[in-house]
């Protein structure tokens, strides 16, 4: 067996049986020739603010948690970051104006500079870090949602497997193939009816 076609199918999503078949979406779209669907992942879980209106409900409510918390501290991070970049100039012009001597000028750069250069690079590592975390946690909440979404689709439309849509060698898929649409029907309609479930809290 070829390893292309062994790469090919480790992009598979697991499919399985479906508890129940989406009627609302057999009708949109019958099985193409080959009978592999595509799903754009990129699309259902976006982390790019300008494409979140596009993305699972489920998945938008998520990532504003996260914003909510990243956002301000952003705001914070990039006043450190302008504090840092004032500091640096004004040694620079400290530097080339020749006052004061090298030792001097070192020990301003230990007390002036550095506590604010550690400052930001430890809060800055503790964004990322928080971001990281966080997103791992929203795509974990959700993936077993989104395959038994997609495996309903792939079992009511009749495809034989799905695969996502960023792990094809060639971006130019036909729309007949992308069942990225379907998968979010089913995903915003389970949402929908999970948010209007009583808390069993």
């Amino acid at each position: 067996m070829k390893l292309s076609y062994l790469l090919l199918l480790s992009a598979c999503l697991p499919l399985g049986a479906a508890d129940t078949k989406p009627k609302d979406v057999k009708s949109m779209k019958t099985a193409a020739a080959g009978k592999i669907a595509v799903v754009d992942m990129n699309q259902i879980m976006s982390i790019d603010p300008q494409s979140l209106s596009g993305t699972a409900d489920e998945w938008r409510d998520l990532f504003k948690k996260i914003q909510d918390v990243v956002e301000p501290a952003q705001k914070e991070l990039a006043q450190l970051q302008e504090e840092v970049m004032k500091k640096e100039k004004e040694l620079q012009a400290l530097e080339k104006s020749g006052v004061t001597s090298p030792e001097a000028f070192q020990e301003r750069i230990q007390k002036e500079y550095m506590p604010l250069r550690q400052r930001l690079e430890a809060q800055g590592g503790k964004l990322n870090q928080y971001f990281t975390q966080e997103r791992y946690n929203a795509e974990n909440t959700l993936r077993p949602k989104l395959e038994k979404a997609v495996d309903a689709v792939v079992e009511a439309q009749g495809w034989d497997f799905a695969i996502r849509k960023d792990m094809l060698p060639s971006r130019k898929v036909s729309n007949k193939f992308d069942i990225t649409e379907e998968v979010l029907i089913i995903l915003n309609r389970d949402y929908a009816e999970s948010k209007k479930a009583p808390s069993t809290n």
